[in-house]
């Protein structure tokens, strides 16, 4: 059994390849990391896209409007997704 597990890991090592997310780029941010006041529900599963302004490990800062409030800018990078080029025709 342990030397399964082993080898999914070196499989799963080899097929996936780590987001680097770099000074610049545009991102997308999770809505259940920011406190609202629309229930869950209503509120849309991302918000964004925002520019990344600085990037230290997994930690990323992002340039966040007034509207946020008092919500981090710096935000773990699990709590974002990539913005691509297919996103900027249903950005309204």
């Amino acid at each position: 059994m342990a030397a399964g597990q082993v080898r999914l890991g070196r499989l799963l090592q080899s097929q996936s390849t780590p987001a680097v997310v770099k000074v610049g780029d545009q991102v997308w941010l999770d809505s259940s990391h920011v406190k609202v006041v629309v229930p869950y529900k209503l509120t849309a599963l991302w918000f964004g896209p925002f520019v990344v302004l600085e990037a230290q490990g997994a930690q990323k800062t992002l340039d966040l409007p007034a509207t946020f409030g008092k919500a981090h800018r710096r935000v773990n990078i699990r709590c974002l997704k990539f913005f691509e080029a297919q996103d900027a025709i249903w950005n309204c």
